[in-house]
């Protein structure tokens, strides 16, 4: 599965509990972000998950990765 979206639905339970741990979820996730590399599904799902914890749900750029994301804000 290789839709950001269609795994979220699939896997609901585990994307709210990524949100529900906030700063703990932010600070895990820019370790992997500041690592690199973070162009596949897992990093589409993590810059979801932390624009959504961030309140930033809806942004008006869209990004080809989640590093992209990573990259661009930060």
């Amino acid at each position: 599965m290789s839709n950001p979206l269609a795994y979220i639905q699939t896997h609901q339970v585990e994307y709210r509990k990524l949100i529900y741990y906030g700063q703990y979820t932010l600070r895990y996730c820019s370790t992997l972000f500041e690592q690199g590399g973070q162009t596949g599904l897992e990093g589409h799902i993590m810059a979801m998950a932390c624009r959504e914890i961030l309140g930033a749900v809806k942004d008006d750029v869209l990004y080809n990765t989640g590093q992209e994301w990573y990259d661009t804000r930060f």
